[in-house]
């Protein structure tokens, strides 16, 4: 169940990055700061989501 979870949480990452660069390349003038802003803060935001996670099921599993 763990790997589901994780899966759901790369797939939802995917679709902000996809996002991000797609307002990058569509609308004129989004600020690549913000961009990149938001790449960095979902990528760290994800990896100690994954880390809880992690922790959690191996605490559980035992």
């Amino acid at each position: 169940m763990g790997h589901e979870r994780t899966l759901g949480s790369a797939r939802q990452q995917g679709s902000g990055t996809t996002s991000d660069l797609t307002n990058l390349a569509a609308i004129r003038g989004f600020p690549t700061t913000l961009a990149l802003v938001d790449l960095a803060s979902g990528t760290v935001l994800s990896a100690v989501a994954a880390t809880i996670r992690f922790s959690a099921t191996r605490d559980l599993s035992g």
